[in-house]
């Protein structure tokens, strides 16, 4: 029964026509008939419950709600023979309970309403029809999965509510804001796909192009394995790193602009094929975790900062570069294995434990320790500046210009010049110990001293440039044990002591 209201208005009569009151249809369970089960399309006011534990099948069949609303309360659901299912508007889920493939050709669930579930604890799950999702997904409660390998989600997909969307293989086009997205398994292919928000990474493989946007966040959770191949990854926000090895490969590409912080102890490994490169714009952080997080022989390009907080960064897959503007910091310690140096870095927790370090113009404002391992090519501690040549591995200088414009303490380990390579002190070297400079071979290397050099420790010998030509011009002292100098060598300088 249809009311009218009527106003009066300066003489003039308006009537208005109030709504309808809301028809309400009930499917409890069967083959769902258009236009006789529901009218086709369903519009608002009008409400389809289904309900009772019957199974509801919807075959060779089109149903939409255009602008009513859906309440699933029970009962599995089975679509088939391309059936095709559009929600406009409302579908409200109140159980636990599962849409499945039911056979024939592809059936597909088309959402560019709210897609709800608003009560039930445990999950309401998609099987392995299509689902399209052009709107809002809306986990109020429990968990809302999409497990069939079938699922796409467009630009402007929302997935919102206080339980979890968890996705298995699926396809994302666009940009996409997300509360509770959960990765838990499959392959994840991204055509510009764009996080906003925050969402979770526990398992599965991303390919294709993926960007976390700045102020969003990806938290790479649980001990799954997590992969990245054939992928262009870009973070601009926040990447948590908690647990699970992560593999890249295929010519994948990383490029970190915001913050990775790993609070675990866990690897960055080579999945193999075509080499994949991580690059580090803006800072990667080791934030809790007293053990290593390691990169493996993936490249390693760095612009920005390693932040080791606790614990030890590790690169020790040959393949780390470290340009211009590199900054080392923290109270953890960085490990560096065969790399090369461009240009000048800060560091106030470099370690380098081993292989072949390669300097363009490299040159260390801050401190550093040298554990073992050759230096090659042009390096320079700067003035204010220390490195610490320590533990008894053997030290390398080879085909190289080392300057020493600050300080270096030299407790541990033999040092051994090569291949033409010149040292050249203008600064500080401390002996502590009772070790030796000597030739490692090739053409003659040249020892050039204008600063100090200085023994006070070890009540040995240091046995200053054996087979090296030796040019004082500073001051050699002794104040503890002795310092052998070369049979010929050239004094313009001070011996002292």
């Amino acid at each position: 029964m249809r009311k009218t209201t009527k106003f009066m208005i300066s003489a003039a009569c308006i009537f208005a026509a109030m709504p309808a009151s809301a028809a309400t249809f009930v499917f409890s369970g069967g083959n769902y008939l258009p236009g006789t089960t529901a009218p086709e399309p369903l519009l608002s006011p009008d409400i389809l419950n289904m309900t009772t534990t019957g199974s509801k099948i919807f075959s060779a069949v089109t149903f939409t709600n255009q602008s009513g609303t859906v309440n699933w309360s029970g009962g599995a659901i089975f679509l088939g023979s391309a059936a095709v299912i559009n929600n406009q508007s409302l579908w409200n889920m109140t159980g636990d309970d599962t849409i499945s493939n039911l056979g024939g050709a592809t059936s597909t669930f088309n959402n560019s309403g709210i897609f709800r579930k608003s009560s039930g604890a445990g999950a309401s799950s998609f099987g392995s029809n299509a689902f399209v999702n052009n709107g809002t997904i809306d986990a109020q409660t429990g968990r809302i999965v999409f497990g069939g390998n079938n699922a796409t989600f467009n630009a402007g997909s929302i997935f919102t509510g206080t339980g979890e969307v968890d996705i298995g293989t699926s396809t994302f086009n666009g940009g996409f804001t997300s509360s509770n997205v959960d990765f838990t398994g499959g392959v994840f292919a991204g055509n510009s796909a764009a996080l906003t928000g925050t969402a979770d990474w526990e398992a599965g493989t991303f390919i294709g192009t993926w960007t976390v946007n700045s102020g969003a966040t990806l938290n790479a959770t649980t001990t799954a394995s997590k992969v990245i191949s054939t992928a262009t990854v870009t973070n601009n926000g926040t990447i948590n790193w908690s647990d699970g090895g992560i593999f890249v490969g295929s010519g994948s590409q990383i490029v970190n602009n915001g913050t990775l912080t790993a609070t675990g102890d866990n690897t960055i490994s080579n999945l193999g094929g075509a080499t994949s490169t991580f690059t580090n714009n803006g800072i990667f952080r080791k934030s809790s975790g007293a053990g290593a997080s390691s990169f493996g022989s993936n490249a390693f390009v760095n612009n920005g900062t390693i932040d080791a907080q606790t614990g030890r960064i590790v690169f020790g897959g040959n393949n780390a570069t470290f340009n211009a503007g590199s900054i080392f910091t923290g109270a953890g310690e960085i490990d560096i294995g065969t790399s090369t140096f461009n240009g000048g870095f800060t560091s106030s927790n470099v370690d380098f434990t081993g292989g072949t370090f390669t300097g363009n113009a490299a040159a260390l404002t801050g401190s550093a320790d040298w554990e073992t391992g050759t230096f090659t090519g042009t390096w320079t501690v700067n003035s204010g500046a220390t490195l610490n040549a320590i533990t008894g591995g053997s030290k390398i200088i080879s085909a190289a210009t080392v300057t020493n414009n600050g300080t270096v303490n030299w407790s541990d380990g033999g040092i051994f010049l090569g291949s033409g390579s010149q040292v050249v002190n203008n600064g500080t070297i401390t002996a502590t110990g009772d070790d030796q400079i000597t030739n490692l071979g090739g053409a003659t290397s040249t020892f050039i001293n204008n600063g100090l050099i200085e023994k006070t420790g070890g009540s040995g010998t240091t046995t200053l440039a054996s087979g090296i030509g030796l040019d004082n011009n500073g001051t050699i002292n002794v104040l503890s044990g002795t310092i052998a100098l070369p049979s010929a060598f050239t004094n313009d300088g001070t011996l002292g002591g």
